[in-house]
């Protein structure tokens, strides 16, 4: 069997607390000669940044450790109450989050 992504979780859990869907976010970095690249899920109002910074040919990681760093965070707050910090579950529903662009 193959195990769910990241993103497949947290876009699981997001229907199944009828949130909108998440939006990720490419970001980069120039260090030197190389440009390092990470990544952010914006989801009700709130960015989940990813740990690590990545390669360009690695962004797709960037976007799972976004994905498993919000994930976390999303159940355990599921688990102790069923809305984001400071957030009601009415502004969950009304953000409306873009598709995942990577930046120039």
């Amino acid at each position: 069997t193959t195990e769910r992504s990241w993103s497949e979780r947290l876009r699981e859990h997001c229907r199944a607390h009828h949130f909108k869907n998440p939006a990720w976010r490419a970001i980069s970095e120039l260090r030197g000669r190389r440009t390092a690249w990470t990544a952010v899920v914006d989801l009700g109002g709130q960015s989940y940044p990813a740990r690590f910074w990545y390669d360009i040919v690695y962004l797709e990681q960037a976007m799972e450790d976004a994905s498993e760093v919000a994930w976390k965070v999303l159940v355990q707050e599921s688990k102790e109450d069923s809305t984001l910090p400071g957030l009601e579950r009415e502004d969950i529903m009304s953000h409306h989050p873009t598709n995942f662009q990577p930046s120039g």
